[in-house]
């Protein structure tokens, strides 16, 4: 996928494409795509508005709004019938209809029970209304249903997927943002050095001997889970742990000291970690971990069995033992970015240390 993404970038700065401006597509199920894209990126229709989100987020694309489309809460799909339905039986079979109001003996129906013939001859007692506004007024208008008689002055929208028959009301749909896309010239230096992070080589693992997953990567495969999440409804945690005596290790032994500890720390992190998730350093001594399909008490799980493990085998192994401070979060939609889910989980693990610290101060 980021050789594919450095030839959109190619490809814009080529054909001198200014902006890439969705167009209308009955196949995608945003009703959108972006056909340059989904030629290069070679993804299905529809998804290269993730892959576009993603470089938003990195910096290499800017985006203005180019439309709102309505979408389905269970299959997010666009095709949506919209109706008028009644507020009692939820029937759609209703009309809008007039009534009248006959003066001289107060009769109030329906418009079309007075019609017979091409006169207007009034149900109660019998007289023919001739003259609008003399005889009789158009006393309002109202729905009516012919599922149960209902009469009401407004109806209720609700919705129909025609994609998976789900129905439901107008408020429920889902309004899916569709964004044009330029190109920014941090963009532009990412292609000339052909390399999304706008450096060559070097993405996968961190430099300093510890094989996890760069930072820069990490925070590309989070951007991408909050989109999946955000589209699917699909759960994903972040989890940080900062261990709580490397400035101890480095008096004692300077950086080299420390660089072993962390080696060790990487080592039993990675052990206790599934395939699936992405295990990165923050900040230099902090362990972040993405974990995919988890949910928050799973994360917390797994975050104590990491804990109680250090703590097991820095004693053993170490001579002493080793706390880790411990900060979580699971996605949720008030989460707006990477950046901002990341913060959120430094906080918490500043916290944490704040407490452990006060808590083992003697008390006066």
């Amino acid at each position: 996928m980021s050789d594919r993404r450095i030839h959109l970038l190619h490809f814009m700065i080529e054909k001198q494409v200014d902006k890439l401006v969705p167009v209308p597509c009955i196949d995608s199920p945003i009703g959108y795509q972006v056909l340059e894209a989904h030629e290069t990126l070679r993804v299905p229709i529809g998804q290269e508005f993730d892959v576009l989100n993603e470089l938003v987020d990195l910096g290499l694309f800017k985006r203005e709004l180019h439309d709102k489309v309505h979408l389905c809460p269970s299959c997010k799909h666009f095709a949506l019938n919209f109706r008028e339905t009644c507020p009692d039986c939820s029937s759609h079979h209703i009309e809008l209809v007039e009534m009248l109001h006959h003066y001289a003996c107060g009769y109030l129906s329906y418009e079309d029970e007075f019609h017979k013939g091409t006169q207007l001859i009034c149900p109660k007692c019998q007289n023919q209304l001739r003259h609008l506004g003399v005889d009789y007024e158009r006393a309002s208008t109202n729905f009516r249903c012919h599922a149960c008689a209902a009469l009401f002055p407004e109806a209720v929208t609700s919705c129909l997927s025609l994609a998976c028959g789900e129905s439901f009301h107008v408020d429920r749909a889902l309004i899916e943002r569709i964004y044009a896309y330029q190109l920014t010239e941090r963009g532009i230096l990412a292609a000339s050095q052909e390399s999304i992070y706008g450096e060559k080589g070097g993405m996968l693992v961190i430099d300093h001997g510890l094989e996890l997953y760069t930072f820069q990567y990490f925070r590309e495969q989070l951007v991408r889970e909050i989109h999946r999440a955000t589209r699917y409804d699909r759960p994903f945690s972040i989890l940080m742990m900062r261990p709580d005596c490397l400035g101890q290790y480095e008096e004692e032994g300077g950086t080299d000291a420390v660089r072993n500890v962390l080696k060790s720390l990487a080592t039993w992190v990675k052990e206790l970690s599934r395939d699936c998730d992405i295990v990165s350093i923050y900040q230099e001594q902090n362990f972040v971990l993405l974990l995919p399909e988890t949910i928050e008490d799973h994360a917390i799980d797994i975050g104590e069995r990491i804990r109680s493990h250090i703590r097991e085998r820095s004693l053993q192994q170490l001579g002493s033992i080793i706390h880790m401070a411990m900060g979580w979060s699971v996605f949720s939609t008030d989460i707006e970015s990477a950046d901002q889910m990341i913060q959120l989980v430094w906080t918490k693990v500043q916290e944490e240390e704040r407490l452990a610290l006060g808590s083992s101060e003697p008390s006066v």
